[in-house]
């Protein structure tokens, strides 16, 4: 499923979704939003455009761009969890603002991976697992990492 919904670029991360608010009300962060339908984009609201580059925001009309999902910085890790739980290119999550305003609801569609999916690296893109190998070779993995994994992949 192609990206939809209303996203809202801003500069730095923030803690929460009421934090990042402030930030706009009191004109300490740009106000910048962009709403996708079926993975392009269908309006493009700049109303404060401080912070960031204006002509990086404005490339952001006419291109493709790749942009970082960080909800909140509470969240970060969630995010990274989250795409190592899911069949990378098969999948769809919705994620809404709760009642409350102040968190995010996660919820996975399609593409959940199983737990041997997980650990048999499937859910890892071509590129990344080049990266772990190419560390492996470059011996740039401790060696106590290495045979914390191997203990642990023999006692499963």
């Amino acid at each position: 499923m192609p990206i939809e919904g209303i996203f809202r670029v801003s500069f730095v991360p923030y803690h929460s979704l009421k934090e990042l608010d402030n930030a706009i009300s009191k004109q300490g962060e740009d106000d910048i939003l962009i709403e996708y339908k079926n993975g392009k984009q269908i309006s493009f609201e700049k109303k404060r455009n401080i912070f960031m580059d204006s002509r990086s925001v404005e490339k952001i009309q006419d291109s493709i761009f790749s942009a970082n999902l960080v909800p909140s910085i509470d969240l970060m890790l969630l995010v990274s969890i989250l795409a190592n739980n899911v069949k990378p290119f098969e999948n769809e999550i919705i994620i809404s603002r709760s009642e409350n305003k102040d968190s995010f609801n996660f919820e996975i569609i399609k593409g959940k991976a199983t737990e041997d999916d997980v650990i048999s690296g499937n859910t890892l893109l071509l590129k990344e697992k080049a990266s772990i190998y190419y560390d492996y070779k470059k011996k740039a993995i401790p060696k106590n990492e290495i045979i914390k994994g191997i203990t642990w992949k023999i006692s499963q």
